[in-house]
């Protein structure tokens, strides 16, 4: 089993086994005082983002975060039992907060995006904007987004972070959100103000933060126009990546790629840009390169590797003008 397939059994069982534990708490504490059931939730609700950062800084892709909560066959009949059971309690006290984060804690878990997210939005109106409901609700509405924060996502997450500047998962989704439009310099302040929580919470992840901060101080931007006749399907995915060079083309271009991105939603013309923020590997960013292959292709299943639909080009750093394929 590879490194990366132990860290998301893990994320998985630690999702699922903290989610149920919430669960049943809700149902033993929902006749106990309003004051201990949010003491429970906020505890665990702390805990369940942390399990997340983790995987986010590994692995700086938001959307990777996601295939752990795809993975939870083995119990999810339990957790299917414990979710019908809070909603039972749920219908005889609809108002009750910490029956509602449960729920929607469970109804997150199980992917019904939609069905979280209103129960995050009623759990809102008791509570406003606090951290068991601003940052499982932002999460939630990313999902549902594809994995791209959205405008509601950041609008809640920036007012939560007026009130708590030093929380760690908002500093993080507000981070990759500045980054996702391209608005690197607010990025690189989230990524500064996280670095020293980081430090007093783990070093190795530290060393992550410091590394997305210096390729937002050290920038590359190669920008790239693609053209096709095609319409692309509903299932499609488009993967862009850069793939290093020998000296003047020799040896052909490396079947393992510097920078990469990976696009579901798209139409064409398109023009973007692969930067030292794409880059793939820890020591070996982007702007080390003087010249890459530029490929683009098309995947009917979302594996970069069946893609049917390819062209590629050749940068050099010397290069002014975007780079331009044109897809079949």
């Amino acid at each position: 089993m590879s490194g990366q397939s132990v860290i998301f059994l893990f994320a998985g069982v630690l999702l699922l086994g903290l989610s149920s534990l919430w669960l049943w708490l809700a149902l033993r504490r929902s006749s106990n005082s309003a004051k201990t059931g949010r003491r429970t939730a906020l505890l665990l609700a702390t805990l369940l983002p942390l399990a997340s950062i983790g995987l986010y800084l590994v692995f700086g892709n938001i959307q990777l975060v996601r295939e752990p909560w795809r993975a939870l066959p083995s119990n999810e009949e339990t957790l299917v039992d414990s979710i019908t059971m809070a909603k039972e309690r749920l219908k005889e006290n609809p108002n009750n907060v910490e029956l509602l984060l449960a729920v929607a804690r469970g109804e997150l878990l199980l992917q019904n995006f939609s069905a979280a997210i209103e129960l995050y939005r009623r759990a809102q109106a008791q509570l406003g904007n606090t951290a068991e409901v601003v940052l499982p609700l932002a999460d939630a509405l990313t999902i549902q987004n594809n994995g791209q924060v959205p405008g509601q996502a950041v609008t809640l997450l920036e007012d939560f972070h007026n009130t708590q500047p030093s929380n760690p998962d908002a500093l993080w989704m507000l981070a990759i959100a500045a980054e996702q439009r391209e608005d690197f310099t607010t990025a690189l302040g989230y990524w500064q103000n996280l670095l020293p929580l980081a430090h007093e919470a783990d070093p190795q992840l530290a060393e992550q933060i410091a590394e997305r901060i210096d390729k937002l101080q050290n920038p590359l931007s190669i920008s790239i126009q693609i053209e096709s006749a095609r319409l692309p399907g509903s299932d499609e995915v488009l993967f862009i990546s850069a793939h290093a060079l020998g000296e003047n083309g020799a040896n052909g271009a490396s079947p393992m790629p510097v920078a990469a991105k990976r696009l579901q939603e798209f139409s064409f013309p398109l023009t973007l840009t692969l930067s030292n923020l794409d880059s793939l590997q820890a020591g070996n960013p982007l702007s080390d390169h003087a010249q890459l292959e530029i490929r683009a292709g098309i995947s009917a299943d979302g594996q970069a590797g069946s893609a049917t639909s390819k062209t590629s080009a050749v940068w050099n750093s010397q290069q002014q003008t975007p780079v331009r394929l044109t897809l079949p």
